[in-house]
């Protein structure tokens, strides 16, 4: 009986030897835990922190980057209807000159009509044109002539012309007299535009 109480004595003794120990351990355990929540919010915090940083950095580059490609759209579609601002202006001003050549040009002829200085007879070719039709090869000619004679005297007289060019790679010369199917005659007091049509000779080149 006493050997019974003596080993109970022992094992209340170890006992209360044993408890703070555990309880310190179960302390520390806690405060373990708690220092790792605490460390891994921190951590996840900053984390989140940097990401929301990075985030709005981006968003303001892209911002940026947008605006920039929209100014650079204006600038473009600003320069496009500038270069076609000038371009009508140029085409208006070629316009003009050549309305206004074109006008010069008649002047000059009809005042050469109307007031020749020479009392020579004879005419004179103030213009020649050569255009081509649908057909392959045809074409059509406009000849304009015009006296220089200063006393208007009615002036006859027949015309050709000659076309120079290549014919199996020779140089050849046709008449337009042998190629038309009209005669070549004129008779005008002041002037006279003569036109018609007339077929080139195959492999014949201009």
């Amino acid at each position: 009986m006493q050997g019974f109480l003596l080993a109970l004595r022992r094992l209340k003794r170890w006992e209360r030897r044993c408890r703070p120990r555990a309880l310190m351990q179960l302390v520390y355990l806690v405060c373990a835990f708690g220092l790792g929540s605490f460390l891994k919010e921190n951590e996840c915090g900053g984390a989140l922190d940097e990401t929301a940083y990075y985030e709005d950095r981006y968003n303001q580059q892209q911002t940026k980057l947008l605006e920039n490609v929209n100014l650079l759209a204006n600038i473009q579609l600003e320069l496009k209807i500038a270069k076609q601002a000038q371009q009508k202006i140029e085409n208006s001003l070629q316009l003009e000159i050549s309305k206004r050549s074109k006008l010069l040009q008649e002047i000059s002829f009809f005042r050469s009509v109307l007031s020749p200085e020479s009392s020579k007879l004879g005419v004179h070719i103030n213009e020649f044109k050569l255009q081509p039709n649908l057909v392959p090869n045809s074409f059509r000619y406009s000849l304009l002539l015009s006296q220089i004679n200063k006393r208007h005297d009615a002036i006859s007289g027949t015309y050709d012309i000659v076309l120079t060019g290549l014919q199996r790679n020779e140089r050849v010369e046709y008449k337009l007299t042998d190629m038309i199917k009209k005669p070549s005659n004129f008779m005008f007091r002041y002037f006279q535009e003569l036109v018609g049509t007339f077929d080139l000779p195959e492999q014949f080149i201009l």
